[in-house]
């Protein structure tokens, strides 16, 4: 779809070893990944080809496949969106792990005070809008429907996306809601309007089935 990626590769529990040619073009250190799990859960950055092995081993743990990817060192942001068919980007957030925490981890999305987190991102106008195209244009590639968050590093005024949660939490240290209430939708709101969003995809879908 023409949305900027790091390098990657995949390998999967039935074939686990990966190229190591591959591996070699993605350099070190690299991220071990798995592809479904959420929250950063069974994640490594990798600064070796020693420990390797034990990053795949621990990705398994959580997923049958894994994502191994070129690392990327820069400034983390996210962006939420709203919407079916007319989507709203929501303010950009972001990220800055705290000390000990060498990326965004479990433990740093969910002990309050252990990241900085910043609404509006300090970052200029044509990045921010840079940022929306792209979590939109995701939202509508993996043809999500009511709500998404995506991932991105920003290094050299270029973006990468990372990844697309399709499920954003919302904790009370959750990133999506921290976002829709600077854009004006406090919890109790963002939630009657993803219910109304909910209610409106149901009604579209059963007209399409009915059709």
């Amino acid at each position: 779809a023409g949305i900027p990626t790091p390098d990657y590769i995949c390998i999967s529990i039935q074939h686990p070893d990966p190229d190591p040619q591959k591996v070699k073009d993605l350099g070190f250190p690299l991220v071990v990944k798995p592809v479904c799990a959420g929250s950063s859960v069974g994640m490594s950055i990798v600064p070796n080809e020693k420990e390797l092995p034990a990053a795949i081993e621990k990705g398994f743990q959580n997923d049958d496949t894994l994502i191994l990817e070129q690392y990327i060192k820069g400034t983390e942001l996210t962006c939420g969106v709203l919407g079916n068919q007319e989507i709203e980007a929501l303010p950009v957030i972001e990220i800055i792990p705290g000390e000990g925490h060498e990326f965004f981890d479990y433990h740093a999305k969910y002990v309050a005070g252990a990241t900085d987190e910043i609404c509006p991102a300090r970052i200029d106008e044509q990045t921010t809008q840079k940022v929306h195209q792209l979590a939109v244009e995701a939202h509508r590639t993996l043809c999500l429907k009511g709500y998404s968050r995506t991932d991105m590093l920003l290094k050299d005024d270029q973006l990468y996306v990372l990844e697309t949660n399709t499920i954003p939490g919302m904790t009370a240290t959750s990133l999506f809601p921290q976002s829709a209430a600077k854009a004006g939708y406090e919890f109790g709101v963002l939630m009657d309007k993803l219910i109304e969003l909910a209610i409106e995809e149901n009604k579209r879908t059963n007209l399409r089935r009915a059709q």
